[in-house]
């Protein structure tokens, strides 16, 4: 699991960052963490198809953990 979610790390921070230069106004914030929201809910929906796990959001706190500290960009800073 690890590899594959290093290889779309890599690949969704340069995405991220210009996102976040492009976006980063102060009053931006709301709307920024709903697209971090909807970046941790996709990562959490792939893992758990990946390990065949039938409950939608399982492993919601697992994947964050995983994928922050594998460096993963927040859009809200």
């Amino acid at each position: 699991m690890l590899l594959d979610v290093q290889k779309m790390i890599e690949i969704l921070n340069p995405k991220i960052i210009g996102m976040r230069n492009y976006y980063g106004l102060k009053h931006a914030g709301v709307q920024l963490n709903k697209m971090d929201w909807y970046i941790t809910k996709k990562f959490t929906l792939w893992y758990n198809y990946k390990t065949q796990n039938k409950r939608r959001y399982a492993g919601l706190q697992r994947v964050r953990k995983v994928i922050y500290e594998n460096g993963l960009q927040k859009l809200a800073v």
